[in-house]
């Protein structure tokens, strides 16, 4: 059944078209971002800030760092199948686009870092925009995620689950402002900052790579660990950004902790 339902996509010249994505992708954006300001400016309290900004790390953390990143993108680790499907709806509401638009861009930023092709080479106010810039992705790169039929399904109805989000946040916008829209706001920019700095020649470098990646002290603190960029791409499929005793990995430390109870398994 899987492979019937792949076999057309293999045909289309051997690469995944995505169009119209960056006009639907504006639109929830701004959706989710009026929602946000919205409760914001109706019930502003330090203690929905401090709620706010909890949430969108751990569903950044979970969803885009582990699950897209370095499950999807990378295979540094392992992970139990429910597990997969909770970092898929964390990563879903952090709205950094389809598991299979992320895995693509990111596999062709590390194949081509700031070249021409590289897809995250943009200017530096498009934070995430850099994403829905691309409008179709050799096959090859994403062969092993197109075969999955959930990544393929959550790739079809992306846009209609936020749909069914934004409907459900009407039934209490100040409730889900505070919340989902936290996570969508710091989703956003946690992964876009990164993305977009950390070529720039700021920062520190443990390694002589052959592109412009940057370790950046004060994003590490903003990010948690995805500042570690030098070091990512010194070794990509490394479950562990951190490569000096000053250092530090956030997420690592999260997989160390699945890994005692059995939830991934982090051995190379």
């Amino acid at each position: 059944m899987a492979r019937a339902s792949i076999a057309p996509i293999f045909r289309q010249k051997y690469k995944v078209v995505m169009l119209n994505t960056r006009t639907k992708f504006y639109f929830f954006l701004i959706a989710y971002l009026s929602l946000f300001l919205y409760a914001t400016v109706i019930d502003f309290t330090w203690q929905w800030v401090v709620i706010g900004i909890v949430l969108a790390r751990i569903f950044s953390i979970l969803g885009i760092d582990l699950g897209y990143h370095r499950l999807w993108s990378h295979k540094a680790f392992k992970s139990a199948k429910w597990f997969e499907y909770v970092m898929m709806i964390c990563a879903i509401l952090a709205y950094n686009g389809s598991s299979i638009m992320y895995v693509g861009t990111h596999r062709m930023h590390h194949a081509f870092s700031d070249t021409d092709k590289d897809p995250h080479g943009t200017i530096w106010w498009k934070i995430c925009l850099y994403m829905y810039e691309v409008k179709e992705i050799p096959i090859r790169v994403i062969s092993d995620v197109m075969r999955n039929p959930f990544h393929r399904w959550c790739h079809k109805h992306y846009f209609k689950i936020h749909i069914a989000i934004l409907i459900m946040c009407l039934i209490d916008p100040v409730f889900f402002g505070h919340t989902i829209g936290a996570i969508v706001f710091g989703g956003f920019l946690f992964t876009g900052t990164v993305n977009v700095l950390a070529h720039r020649k700021i920062g520190y470098r443990n390694f002589d790579t052959d592109d412009n990646s940057t370790n950046i002290r004060w994003l590490q603190i903003w990010s948690l660990h995805e500042g570690l960029h030098n070091n990512h791409h010194h070794d990509a499929s490394a479950y562990d950004f951190a490569m000096k005793p000053s250092e530090y990995d956030v997420a690592a430390i999260v997989l160390r902790a699945l890994a005692r109870v059995k939830i991934v398994d982090i051995t190379r």
